[in-house]
């Protein structure tokens, strides 16, 4: 008997060892319900007399959490039983464990069961009637993924038997068993199967989650990974090659056509606005004459406020400094009111490093405020359940106060975070543009 629970452990733990390496992905779901076919070995005390024999299994589940369920538990076995010389009898047990889940976000999720319930005894034999006794258990197991619905499973129980009535003379037997099974388990329904997984924003044929190239135009044909084709994989995409059979290794122009011959030409330096920059490298080509420009051809911008210098009405602002058109210090103090607009992409809460100047903006006008209450305001597009968008409008909310505070220097106590998830849309929800401008986020003075 502890030979063969020593072999289970350690066909356990080199399967726990191979797929811990895997990708992670969520698997043991809220709110789901499981369907477990089993099959296993049943070891007996050897005091008992009854050999150790194969079961089948059938086990109900229910996620109260990711990390919590509960299991109806069922199994049946026909044993020789020696003590009596009888003949083969039917083993019946039945049980209610709950099971904690470690890791339940990975494909391999690890658990601890307990539980108790009843076993029966009955055999085909005249005058002998039906034995019941009470189990108990204890034990580990674990769950593989192999998709979002489908995983094996192995369990490894130590069960208690206490008779209740099999012989007279025997009453309040106990006995220490084992119980090694392997099977499938059927996952259905729960929290974390959203539409989000289906969803496939450029209309190109393949799901968000699968595309590496989630911005193809509309129309243009890709690949399995959403990017689109170049046949004659010559750098040119098929939708603008003008020439789509191009020999590998040939180099081609923008319209993926051979480049036959490279004709040099001499070039005429021009400087059109006559400010020392030449046109080619010139990216304000009509500067007025005698205006400072800088290295680009533009009108310079000394104190690097974003204002040039010609409109500067304020030229010596301190660095990092929020102004105005004018290039003067904005004075939030004197302002009741803003409104910062900040836009996430699809089923995410990180910030682009392109609303920075926003961001500092809002931490002054939270600074200058010290006696307000300033509501930051998390919204998503449709896509998704409800409480799951009422989730990430949350987080959204939650990380724009965070990084005010952290990064910027505002007043924690004038800030409060609230999600409003799908409501208040801005924009139409059946395009893509349009879920971008409602994945945003809002700040404005509330009191």
């Amino acid at each position: 008997m502890k030979n063969d629970l020593n072999r289970l452990v350690t066909l356990l733990a080199i399967f726990a060892v191979s797929v811990l390496a895997t990708a992670a992905e969520a698997s043991n779901r809220a709110g789901s319900f499981s369907l477990s076919p089993m099959v296993g070995t049943q070891i007996f005390q050897e005091s008992e007399g009854y050999d150790n024999t194969g079961f089948v299994g059938l086990n109900l589940g229910y996620n109260f959490t990711k990390h919590v369920g509960a299991e109806l538990a069922g199994t049946v076995a026909v044993i020789d039983n020696r003590p009596t010389g009888t003949g083969d009898f039917n083993y019946w047990t039945g049980r209610l464990d709950l099971l904690y889940h470690f890791r339940p976000d990975e494909r391999f999720v690890p658990y601890f069961a307990a539980g108790v319930g009843g076993a029966f005894l009955s055999q085909d034999v005249a005058g002998d009637s039906v034995n019941e006794d009470l189990i108990a258990n204890y034990g580990v197991g674990f769950k593989y993924f192999t998709t979002d619905w489908l995983a094996l499973r192995l369990d490894a129980r130590q069960v208690w038997r206490h008779e209740m009535e099999y012989k007279p003379t025997d009453h309040g037997k106990n006995y220490k068993n084992y119980m090694l099974s392997g099977g499938l388990t059927f996952q259905l329904g729960g929290e974390g199967q959203s539409v989000i997984q289906t969803v496939d924003s450029d209309s190109d044929g393949v799901i968000d989650a699968l595309d590496r190239c989630s911005g193809t135009p509309s129309g243009v044909p890709v690949d399995a990974k959403g990017c689109a084709l170049d046949s004659d994989a010559d750098g040119v995409i098929n939708a603008v090659d003008q020439c789509p059979a191009t020999v590998i290794g040939t180099k081609v122009d923008a319209q993926g056509c051979e480049i036959v011959a490279e004709i040099v030409t001499a070039v005429v330096i021009e400087d059109t606005d006559l400010d020392g920059v030449a046109d080619i490298d010139d990216k304000c080509p009509n500067t007025p004459v005698e205006v400072p420009v800088n290295e680009r051809g533009c009108p310079a911008d000394s104190d690097q406020d974003g204002v040039f210098d010609v409109e500067d009405k304020c030229p010596d602002t301190a660095a990092e400094i929020s102004v105005d058109a004018d290039g003067c210090e904005i004075d939030f103090s004197a302002m009741e009111e803003m409104k910062l607009e900040i836009t996430f992409a699809s089923n995410s809460s990180k910030i682009d490093p392109k609303f920075n100047d926003q961001l500092r903006q809002a931490a002054d006008f939270v600074n200058a405020h010290p006696g307000k209450k300033i509501m930051v305001e998390g919204y998503t597009d449709n896509t998704g359940s409800v409480a799951a968008n009422q989730r990430l409008s949350q987080k959204r909310a939650d990380t724009v106060r965070w990084v005010l505070v952290r990064d910027y220097g505002a007043n924690k106590s004038n800030l409060i975070a609230k999600g409003f998830g799908e409501k208040s849309p801005i924009s139409e929800n059946n395009t893509q543009m349009g879920r971008m401008a409602n994945r945003r986020v809002l700040i404005k003075l509330v009191d």
